[in-house]
């Protein structure tokens, strides 16, 4: 009986899909089926990029780390997606890390989405509205050193050779300090 039901609502879900594709596509693919053409205001971020992070400390606490870093960014399944991976080299204030990421467009809500892991445990989930001129603000919530974090991450560019991050961390609510600073240049 419970395979009969699987079988019945896996029947129903293909019928949907069938039924909404677009009939002006090719046979075969449906709109639903291409990526999503907003992803594609994100295109001059693919490539690697030579980094400098500035990570700054709180006051007291022995100022802040320079560490250089290198992020690679690609298309992924089919073009649906950007991946990208963050990583830092290790220096005498800080270990090496990496951060894996993944960029799309929720054509539903309307928005960019993100979904960032590290290899320090953390993770950070975020949505972004879209280009506001050459700045795009990622809003956050995960994860971070075991602790819940909120964290608003600006995105920059000023042409298609360089970007800037500057990520604040919500100290409190409505409340953001600096914690660090990327300078990337291809």
């Amino acid at each position: 009986m419970r395979t009969l039901g699987m079988v019945a609502g896996l029947v129903v879900v293909f019928a949907i899909q069938a039924m909404a594709q677009d009939k002006k596509a090719p046979a075969g693919e449906s709109a639903g089926n291409k990526p999503a053409p907003e992803l594609a205001k994100l295109d001059n971020m693919i490539g690697t990029w030579k980094c400098v992070l500035k990570m700054h400390s709180p006051a007291g606490q022995g100022g802040d780390t320079e560490l250089k870093a290198t992020v690679v960014i690609k298309k992924a399944l089919d073009g649906h997606w950007l991946t990208g991976t963050y990583v830092t080299a290790k220096s005498k204030n800080s270990p090496a890390m990496q951060e894996n990421f993944t960029w799309g467009y929720n054509p539903v809500e309307k928005k960019y989405v993100e979904l960032a892991v590290n290899s320090m445990g953390g993770m950070l989930q975020g949505t972004a509205d879209g280009w506001e001129g050459s700045r795009m603000v990622w809003n956050e919530e995960g994860v971070m050193m075991g602790k819940a974090a909120k964290v608003r991450t600006t995105l920059t560019t000023k042409s298609d050779k360089d970007f800037g991050l500057a990520n604040e961390l919500e100290t409190e609510p409505g409340k953001f300090v600096p914690m660090a600073d990327t300078v990337c240049k291809k």
